[in-house]
């Protein structure tokens, strides 16, 4: 859905609007409605972590979700913004917005952001499913909020759903969306530390941000680290050059520290070709467009090119 919505930003061929109408529409009908009364796509796995054993739960995935909804909700805006987008697809983009307005009030309710020990607010695993022989909630729903319940999302996850609630105010214009986006990338830039050098230190795939992320005292639920799959940074970069690109708790001075660290150590974050020649070539020399990652990222280079999205 990312290579649909960024299609129709470098192309502006409403083609591309009607393939991402149509698998959001496919992905809709598979929703089932859960004991609180909100869709959800639960299946087993879908914590993505071994920790207190969430992956054996039959749950739903905010992370999931957040990521399906966020070319959805940046596809939306671009069609109520269109007089003859919404003429065809303006139905469609409200009902997705409203979709997404209940499934932010569903995680909000069930309890996933929570405020972390120095500074902002996570979004967390939660430590509960659906019971599947009597289709109610598993015993760790009524106890989801206790001491030592709950996991931490790791950076990249937070930053996904950070992105999410800032696709969100930008297709509705409502802070709520804005005020916890700004939560989490306060607490995302208080884990990134300036070298000597003016570079950033690699920061950690996870660091723990509250009672809920240690089995005791102590001792910690999750290693603390620099994670070896580089993929992983690079959507935390994307993240928050979106929110740089939102006026929110990254400056340009962020976006400058963040291209020195990216020539410094190799690592070349995509999302800082608009800012960068040095990142811009090598984007240029290594991209293929028949890649998984190419589907998305080659429009989307050719919409900035083309000057239709963001880059100040």
């Amino acid at each position: 859905m990312k290579g649909f919505y960024y299609g129709y930003e470098a192309t502006r061929d409403p083609k591309w609007v009607r393939m991402l109408v149509e698998w959001t529409d496919a992905w809709i009908a598979r929703a089932v409605m859960e004991p609180d009364g909100y869709p959800g796509w639960p299946k087993v796995g879908a914590a993505g972590t071994p920790v207190d054993r969430l992956d054996d739960l039959y749950a739903d995935s905010l992370l999931g979700e957040a990521m399906a909804l966020l070319p959805v909700m940046r596809m939306s805006r671009e069609i109520l913004l269109d007089s003859e987008l919404k003429a065809t697809f303006g139905g469609r983009a409200e009902a997705y917005i409203e979709l997404s307005r209940k499934l932010f009030d569903k995680w909000d309710r069930r309890g996933a952001w929570r405020q972390a020990d120095n500074v902002g607010i996570i979004s967390v695993v939660l430590p509960f499913g659906i019971d599947q022989s009597t289709g109610g909630w598993t015993s760790g729903y009524l106890s989801r909020n206790a001491p030592g319940h709950g996991h931490s999302h790791p950076d990249n996850k937070a930053n996904w759903v950070g992105s999410w609630l800032l696709s969100m105010y930008g297709a509705t214009g409502e802070n709520a969306y804005k005020e916890k986006a700004e939560g989490w990338f306060r607490l995302m830039k208080s884990r990134i530390h300036l070298e000597e050098d003016g570079t950033y230190r690699i920061w950690n795939y996870w660091e723990p941000a509250g009672p809920w992320d240690y089995v005791s005292p102590g001792v910690l639920k999750h290693w603390i680290g620099v994670h070896p799959n580089g993929g992983y940074y690079d959507s935390d970069v994307r993240a928050i050059v979106t929110a740089y690109e939102a006026l929110l708790v990254f400056d340009r001075v962020d976006i400058d520290r963040l291209v020195a660290t990216a020539v410094k150590t190799k690592r070349y974050w995509s999302a800082l070709v608009p800012y960068s020649r040095v990142v811009q070539r090598e984007f240029e020399e290594h991209e293929d467009p028949d890649s998984w990652p190419g589907l998305w990222e080659t429009p989307w280079y050719l919409a900035v090119q083309a000057g239709r999205l963001p880059a100040r």
